[in-house]
């Protein structure tokens, strides 16, 4: 089948193409090679309770394709089987887990493109903005592997969805590879996770219904055409193909950090680039309770965001408490004012210091000279030696 006219306008996609014989591991079946497509999953293949001659994945699949990202939602990809034992006609099949679906749908885009389509530029406020974190464990978090003891599994069916407009949701569809009864699409999928949460990298895969035998562990083709069970395999494609970095709503740039999510609704917020959120309370506020920032009082200050504290003149904040400041007499701040640099001023304002260091001083001559820590506390203040 010819590459779709949806695929010959996403030039910036380029021109994938199916792996025909992605599951021939040679001659008869072959126990010893694993199965090669595990990067595109998000959980483990499996036999559904109520047709145990088929297989299901779940992954995280473009709905719709445009030039410049997808619309993406975690998808269930399994292979069909018509029940006969000789040659059995296999095919492809796109459901809705069971779950909460929608909350794992979002336009990723490249950067410098966001939006329903990813037609627009970058979001302008972070009423664009969406902090969900995508990763295996969020997105299967509410989405989970349909046992329907019925057996109605095509009420669950969204490759209608994906085939609309112009096949959207697909580069290639229907292929017949050369085994009999065998089919396979090229669809857009998740290969990664960006480690911060704010995107994926895209790349096309060729999903592959087979006929053959089921195996918990591998799985082996009869070339004989015998078996009357189906499984899939998910895995790379053929031809000059472009793998893209697509970034989460509201997020941009070069590994998708954000660089407009940081105008927080709530003037008392401010966006913590680690948490990928507007998380932090601005300065001097603390979060209750109830979530909502409040200023600490007059002479108070936050703490950790936790909580407000007021200290004494004669102290300072120690590890989240007040804790009392050392007392300094006017003749050691004199003794110490040659070190310009703050870290040494500090340590010659010390009674502890590290074992070696040397710093200024001011002799009982009223002439700069050195002490050296030893033992842990400095030594007398004296004259270095003439060269």
């Amino acid at each position: 089948m010819p590459i779709s006219a949806a695929a010959d306008k996403l030039s910036a996609w380029s021109n994938p193409g199916v792996i025909t014989n992605a599951w021939e591991f040679g001659k008869g079946h072959d126990n010893s090679t694993k199965l090669p497509d595990m990067k595109f999953w998000l959980m483990d293949k499996i036999k559904p309770e109520n047709a145990t001659d088929e297989a299901v994945v779940m992954a995280y699949v473009a709905r719709k394709i445009v030039d410049h990202g997808g619309y993406f939602c975690t998808t269930q990809l399994r292979s069909r089987n018509k029940g006969t034992s000789k040659c059995p006609k296999i095919w492809t099949s796109y459901q809705n887990p069971d779950g909460d679906v929608d909350r794992t749908c979002f336009w990723l885009c490249e950067p410098g493109y966001s939006g329903e389509g990813c037609k627009s530029g970058k979001a302008a406020s972070a009423d664009s903005c969406n902090y969900t974190k995508l990763s295996k464990d969020s997105l299967t978090k509410d989405a989970n592997i349909e046992y329907n003891q019925t057996g109605d599994w095509d009420r669950n069916e969204v490759e209608t969805l994906m085939r609309q407009n112009d096949n959207q949701g697909f580069f290639v569809f229907g292929h017949g590879n050369k085994k009999k009864g065998n089919e396979s699409d090229v669809i857009l999928v998740a290969k990664s996770f960006l480690e911060n949460g704010h995107g994926i990298v895209a790349s096309p895969a060729t999903f592959t219904a087979h006929g053959g035998q089921w195996d918990d562990t591998f799985y082996s083709e009869w070339l004989d055409c015998k078996a009357g069970k189906s499984n899939l395999s998910l895995t790379d494609v053929t031809g000059g193909y472009k793998t893209k970095t697509l970034c989460m709503p509201g997020f941009d740039g070069d590994g998708c950090a954000s660089t407009h999510c940081q105008n927080c609704d709530d003037p008392l917020t401010k966006f913590n680039s680690t948490t990928g959120s507007c998380s932090d309370c601005i300065e001097n506020h603390i979060r209750g309770d109830d979530g909502k920032c409040t200023p600490c009082g007059a002479g108070e200050t936050a703490v950790d965001q936790k909580i407000c504290l007021k200290c004494k003149d004669t102290e300072y904040i120690l590890d989240g408490a007040c804790a009392p400041r050392l007392a300094v007499s006017e003749t050691q701040l004199r003794l110490c004012y040659p070190n310009e640099n703050a870290s040494d001023y500090t340590a010659c304002m010390m009674n502890t210091c590290e074992t070696g260091h040397t710093v200024g001083c001011i002799t009982d001559g009223k002439v700069i000279g050195k002490k050296t820590c030893s033992g842990g506390k400095w030594g007398p203040c004296r004259l270095e030696a003439k060269k």
